[in-house]
């Protein structure tokens, strides 16, 4: 891996060179990753003039990420931990009794988890954690259904099946066939966010696209858009359990 010195560090980046590609790339992830794409022809003296170019923007990033990894929540599933559901923190109560199958009930704010005494404690995180998805899954059916309702008696738009799923880098999507597709991770941050990700979703069953088109369909019914989009990007990460 190709290292370059920034702002006196030796900083290490990935570097990936495509046929396809007709400018310089760059991103830099959750990790910390640096990724680079570039035309196959250009040389290291241009992509590290490039990076150098844009290493406080560089920088900026790997700081705000590394703030953002510090507020992601290191769940061990025990008693008295907090668990975000529609932007509200409900606390996880775990008892252990003489009983068969494990059992999750959700009381005011609190998630009560009944288990089997004899789990060792590996089997005791992984299954709070997959009843705690289950729990998670149902909960976001629920509420996008009903939202999607909601909005749609203002765009009245016709869209075919809804999917609840486990996407690792979208929060939603919208398919050829119609279908829109959640991740059930958005059903842990605040209604209104939720609300934006369904509004999003619905308006590209007419602008499938990020035109301007489609952001003034969205505007119509969150005009304050911009600002739900701008909590998704800087509080996304730290929906996980």
């Amino acid at each position: 891996m190709p290292y370059l010195e920034l702002h006196d560090s030796n900083i290490a980046y990935k570097l990936k060179r495509s046929r396809k590609a007709k400018t310089i790339t760059l991103k830099v992830n959750i990790r910390g990753d640096i990724e680079l794409v570039a035309p196959s022809c250009t040389s290291i003296k241009i992509i590290e003039m490039f990076i150098r170019t844009n290493q406080n923007w560089i920088i900026k990033q790997l700081e705000h990420f590394k703030k953002i990894s510090k507020a992601i929540p290191q769940h061990q599933y025990k008693t008295g931990e907090l668990f975000s559901y529609l932007g509200k923190p409900y606390e996880l109560v775990v008892n252990e009794v003489k009983i068969k199958q494990i059992h999750l009930e959700q009381q005011g704010n609190n998630f009560l988890i009944t288990l089997p005494l004899d789990l060792s404690t590996n089997d005791k995180s992984k299954n709070i954690k997959n009843l705690l998805e289950k729990w998670y899954r149902n909960r976001a059916r629920e509420v996008i259904i009903k939202r999607l309702d909601y909005y749609n008696k203002y765009y009245k738009l016709s869209y075919n099946k809804i999917f609840i799923k486990n996407q690792k880098t979208r929060w939603g999507s919208c398919s050829t066939l119609k279908n829109l597709n959640f991740n059930w991770r958005i059903i842990m941050a605040p209604l209104p966010i939720v609300d934006y990700i369904v509004v999003h979703e619905l308006c590209h069953i007419k602008e499938q696209n990020h035109s301007t088109a489609f952001w003034s369909l969205v505007e119509q019914q969150i005009p304050d858009y911009k600002k739900r989009k701008a909590w998704l990007k800087n509080n996304g990460m730290t929906l996980v359990i």
